[in-house]
């Protein structure tokens, strides 16, 4: 394989998810020293901090520079659960479109040409986003709903391999909607209790972490089957030359 010739081709992608590798995590750092004065911020807007929120939150998640969750406390915590939810929900929403958006522009069709070239990886992204509407809204909905799931990454391989834009907006609505909504309320009890956001990440529940990897490691494993069929059929079509 050519793995010198792929890496070339492919380059603006890789750079892109390497950026958003590591801008996310600093991003959450940064706003989770800031969250009470950024709270204070955005309630001295009044009736504008739901729009405020929500196009802040779309560009940084667009633009791969803070995580969905760490926006999804920020909501909780300055808007309450009945402002906050619908704010995130709205925000991730602008947040994808952007992210689709920008990562069809800079990889257009590098990835797609390198996966067309092979075709056992053609046949992996048909089972997972070729095979109409509603194939494409539940892989989008697997891959969306650990709370660990790369929002950034997964538009870059979304738009990389040429997801249809619908499927993917409403895959992105309904996986994102369940742990948007709990983090969200999660973030209102912990205003309820603590003073400062350092004092509840510090108190952050222990069962948290463990679920969003268990959840991930079962869609992985959802996506790999259909993964693993796929490549079955392939292979049946085109035996192996000798």
């Amino acid at each position: 394989m050519d793995y010198k010739g792929i890496a070339k081709k492919t380059f603006p992608a890789l750079i892109m998810a390497a950026g958003a590798a590591l801008l996310t995590p600093i991003g959450s750092l940064v706003l989770f020293w800031h969250m009470n004065e950024a709270s204070d911020w955005l309630n001295s807007h009044g009736d504008m901090a739901f729009a405020i929120f929500a196009i802040g939150f779309g560009l940084a998640a667009g633009f791969a520079c803070l995580p969905t969750y760490a926006a999804s406390i920020l909501g909780g915590w300055a808007l309450g659960f009945q402002l906050g939810f619908p704010a995130a929900m709205v925000g991730f929403t602008l947040g994808a479109i952007i992210g689709y958006g920008v990562s069809r522009l800079v990889v257009r069709s590098r990835v797609e040409s390198v996966v067309e070239s092979r075709p056992e990886w053609r046949a992996v992204r048909d089972a997972m986003v070729g095979q109409g509407f509603w194939r494409t809204f539940l892989i989008v909905t697997l891959v969306r709903v650990p709370p660990s799931s790369p929002f950034a990454i997964t538009n870059l391989v979304m738009a990389s391999v040429q997801a249809r834009l619908l499927p993917f907006m409403l895959g992105t609505l309904v996986g994102m909607a369940p742990r948007t909504g709990l983090v969200v309320y999660l973030s209102v009890l912990a205003h309820e209790k603590y003073k400062t956001a350092k004092e509840a990440a510090n108190n952050t529940p222990g069962w948290y972490v463990p679920v969003g990897i268990a959840l991930g490691v079962i869609v992985l494993v959802v996506l790999g089957i259909i993964a693993k069929s796929a490549l079955r059929r392939v292979t049946q079509v085109q035996p192996a030359k000798a």
